[in-house]
This record gives structure tokens, sequence and C-alpha cells, in this order.
């Protein structure tokens, strides 16, 4: 499978050691650069507050052991390109992605279709 990965001309070290190193960073939920990637929150769970807890607690340290690598299928997201590609003045670097059932266990996780991210308060 094709996916792209954005970046901006100004680090382009980092896009010179994905073609080089033929090689992708993946990042720590701790590291993510928006506030709500890895942010647990759970529901209104009276009389459990212990139990919400100590969930809360566990899934916050297996978020810490996950990386994460953000790639698109798309070539052509406008958000993207202005978001991680300096306005349109950066680049894609287009990767192949094995997709088969069996890569590393399944770790590649796409997205529902229908997802889109929540809207900020």
């Amino acid at each position: 499978m094709k996916a792209y990965k954005f970046r901006s001309a100004d680090n382009l070290h980092v896009v010179v050691d994905i073609l080089y190193n033929r090689r992708l960073y993946c990042g720590r939920a701790d590291q993510l650069n928006d506030i709500r990637e890895g942010d647990l929150r759970v529901g209104n769970d009276r009389g459990r507050e212990h139990q919400v807890i100590e969930y809360g607690d566990a899934v916050s340290t297996q978020l810490k052991e996950l990386r994460v690598c953000a790639l698109t299928r798309s070539f052509d997201n406008h958000l993207l390109w202005a978001h991680y590609a300096d306005g349109w003045s950066g680049l894609a670097v287009e990767v192949e992605v094995d997709d088969t059932e069996g890569n590393r266990g399944g770790m590649l996780q796409p997205l529902p279709r229908n997802w889109h991210a929540p809207a900020s308060k």
C-alpha cells in the first residue's frame, strides 16, 4: 500500500533520513504534537471511581509504551499539506507499507473511513 508522510522543507535532514535510511520516526504518545492525542477520558461512573482511576492509569502506562507514526493514503489532503508540509512549501514522502495480515503482529491500524477528529471547544 502506498502511504505518505508530509514534512516541512525546513527540516530537510529528517527527509534525508527517511529516504537514505528507509525508516520513519515513531513517537511516544507524550511526544505527539496535539494535546488530545493519547488523552484518555472516562465517563461518569459514580461509585466506581477507584476502578476508573486504576483503569485510566493502566491505559496511560500502556500508551507510553506504544509508538505512533501517522501516515495517510491520500496525497491530496489540503489540511495535511497546510499543517505538516509547511503550507504547501514542504513535501510528501511516498512510502510502500506492508499492509498484509501478518505485518508485525497487525501493528498497522488505519482509522475508520468515517472517523473525524473531535471538534475543539
